[in-house]
C-alpha cells in the first residue's frame, strides 16, 4: 500500500458533494463528483490512498498582503501552507 493523502476541500456542486460527514472536524467526508473521480484515478495510478475532510472556516482561502505571513494564510490553501493538509482539493477548470 502506497503513501496516505490527506486532502480538504470545499463543496462546489456537482463537481465535488458532500455526500455524508462525521461529527468532528477530525472526521473524514464521504464525497463525490466529477472532481473526486479524477482524484481516486490518480491515486489509484500514483499508488496512494486518500481522505478528505471539509475545511471548517467555510473559505477557499487566502494569503494576506503587506507585513502577513504564511502563519496568517486562511481556508483551504492556509491549511496546505501551514502543512494542516497534503493537499488542497479545489476544481479544476478552464473557461474558454
Amino acid at each position: 500500500m502506497g503513501a496516505r493523502v490527506q486532502a480538504t476541500t470545499l463543496a462546489y456542486a456537482p463537481f465535488l458533494v458532500f455526500d455524508s460527514c462525521g461529527d468532528s472536524e477530525d472526521s473524514p467526508c464521504q464525497v463525490s463528483g466529477m472532481v473526486v473521480d479524477l482524484f481516486n484515478l490518480m491515486a489509484r495510478k500514483s499508488n496512494f490512498t486518500w481522505e478528505i475532510y471539509r475545511e471548517p472556516s467555510g473559505l477557499w482561502g487566502s494569503m494576506p498582503f503587506g507585513n502577513g505571513t504564511a502563519a496568517d494564510a486562511v481556508g483551504v490553501i492556509g491549511a496546505a501552507i501551514n502543512h494542516l493538509t497534503d493537499v488542497p482539493l479545489s476544481v479544476w477548470g478552464i473557461n474558454l
